[in-house]
């Protein structure tokens, strides 16, 4: 069973001649599909037998269902761009040419390839946005482990670190980033907020339930995050207004210390620290950084 079962499902999302075979791509929308599962998790099962068993009259899954197609088609496309004009027989492989249609030149096929690659991980994120917009109306998703996976960083989106550090919204850096969004948060700010401040305040962005308090320090914290992440993957230059604005999060925590109890519990929370040498409010920051 497929959610793309035929040359008009996939017509709805890209646009191929009237000549296009559905059977040329078959051969990748299992493995286009293994994409998509990875953001949908155990909602991907339900809505492939809803789908697939000619079911109608459930309108979350008759929304879903494009949200989910779009990136499948995309990266079956992709997987299999190389060999749709290539002929493999009895008679060896050959390219496939006619009068009317001569193969595309080799940079036609790249800006091509880049195309349908940024499509296809654009719409996974499209699909992930549409999601968290609506996760009451999707349980299979919100209790798999892909729901758990996609809250495991203060950042949980391509979208959202692209307002923190401009990565052209791609789900592509994003995942590629992601395993020094880790280090990051284990050994650069987790020392200086707490192991229990941060599972906390994941709880909160995972259950849209944000105290006014901690709503205070997050931006703070995911700025650290994706600036010093930056400074890892892509420019040194991030490192020092990382540093400031986890010092930032830091210093509002120990001027607030009753608004934050469980940092204050914490074995990182020293009551006697009343000043940050590494810390300066800093004008082209365009924050400061108050008791209250």
């Amino acid at each position: 069973m497929s959610i793309v079962k035929t040359s008009e499902d996939i017509k709805k999302f890209i646009s191929v001649d009237a000549s296009f075979d559905y059977n040329s791509v078959l051969p990748y929308i299992e493995l286009a599909e293994d994409e998509v599962k990875r953001v949908l998790g155990d909602q991907f099962k339900e809505l492939d037998d809803y789908f697939n068993g000619g079911n109608s009259g459930l309108p979350e899954l008759d929304a879903l269902l494009p949200y989910a197609q779009r990136p499948v088609v995309y990266f079956a496309v992709l997987k299999g761009l190389d060999k749709l004009n290539v002929s493999i027989g009895n008679n060896g492989i050959g390219i496939i040419s006619n009068a009317n249609l001569a193969p595309a030149s080799k940079d036609r096929v790249e800006n091509l390839r880049k195309s349908i690659t940024d499509t296809a991980w654009d719409s996974l994120e499209y699909l992930l946005q549409y999601l968290e917009e609506n996760e009451d109306l999707y349980p299979e998703w919100e209790a798999s482990d892909a729901y758990a996976y996609q809250y495991q960083y203060l950042i949980s989106t391509a979208r959202k670190f692209d307002e923190l550090y401009k990565i052209n919204r791609s789900r592509l850096t994003f995942l590629d980033w992601r395993p020094t969004m880790a280090d990051v948060e284990k050994l650069q700010i987790e020392p200086k907020v707490s192991k229990e401040m941060m599972d906390e305040l994941k709880s909160q962005i995972k259950t849209n339930t944000v105290t006014a308090a901690n709503a205070k320090i997050l931006p703070f914290l995911q700025k650290a995050l994706a600036y010093l992440t930056a400074a890892i993957k892509a420019d040194p230059k991030m490192q020092q207004p990382g540093e400031k604005y986890l010092m930032m999060a830091k210093a509002t925590m120990d001027a607030n210390p009753d608004s934050y109890p469980t940092y204050t519990a914490s074995d990182v929370y020293d009551s006697t620290i009343t000043s940050y040498k590494t810390y300066e409010n800093d004008a082209s920051l365009k924050i400061s950084v108050f008791g209250g």
